[in-house]
This record gives C-alpha cells, sequence and structure tokens, in this order.
C-alpha cells in the first residue's frame, strides 16, 4: 500500500498499470512490487491480487471469449460503442469495501435496466 514512507510505491503503481487500445488493463509482471494499491483502489473491484500477482480482465486482446461462449447473450463487448462509463459514483460508494463487494455493487448496477425490463416482459 502506498505510503508517505514509501513514495516509490506510488510511482511504480503508475507505470506498472496502463489501459490497453482495447480498454482492457495491462499489468507489467515486471514493474508490479505487488503492493495491493490497485486492489485496494479500484472503484469496481476489477483487479484481485492472489498469490502478490494482479489478476484482471484482459478482454482476451480484444476478442472475449466469455462473450463467444455466452449462448444466452447476457455479455457483450462492443470496443466502438463510444459511450464511457463514469465509475465517480463507484469510487464514491465503494470506499472501505473490499473488491468482491465492489464488483457485486457494479454488476447490479450496470444490470438495473436490464433486470427492469425482463420484469416488465414477465409481468405482462
Amino acid at each position: 500500500m502506498w505510503s508517505k514512507s514509501r513514495p516509490w510505491a506510488l510511482i511504480t503503481l503508475l507505470s506498472a498499470i496502463e489501459i490497453g487500445a482495447y480498454g482492457q488493463i495491462i499489468v507489467s509482471p515486471t514493474l508490479c512490487v505487488s503492493c495491493g494499491t490497485c486492489e485496494k483502489l479500484c472503484p469496481i473491484g476489477a483487479i484481485e491480487l492472489h498469490d502478490d500477482i494482479p489478476y484482471v480482465c484482459d478482454l482476451c486482446g480484444g476478442e472475449p471469449r466469455c462473450v463467444e461462449q455466452c449462448n444466452m447473450g447476457a455479455i457483450w463487448y462492443e470496443p466502438d460503442a463510444g459511450d464511457s462509463i463514469s465509475l465517480k459514483v463507484f469510487k464514491k460508494k465503494g470506499r472501505g469495501q473490499d473488491p468482491e463487494t465492489k464488483r457485486v455493487h457494479y454488476a447490479l448496477e450496470m444490470t438495473k435496466d436490464l433486470r427492469e425490463r425482463w420484469k416488465s416482459s414477465v409481468g405482462r
């Protein structure tokens, strides 16, 4: 975790993580020092440390396998959609929460409209 006594950790964090061309998170295995700062600061819990190794979805290089395999159409990937999602709300709500709780809240919020449409179509 970054602190005033370890300012190098923030510099390393800024160098070790980047956003790829497809919007994926890329972690450099040679620059990452497994400080856990990224895991704690991610507003939606998209980064998780296991055995001091950060795991993130890399979108399978732009062709996510989960999208290909989901035969229910519940997962989709549209890199050219143009709409960006603001994470400000999630950042504020996620303070002090563990990554798993952040992921659940993000998933529930992002599917709220879909669930409402489904409920109204089932009730007819």
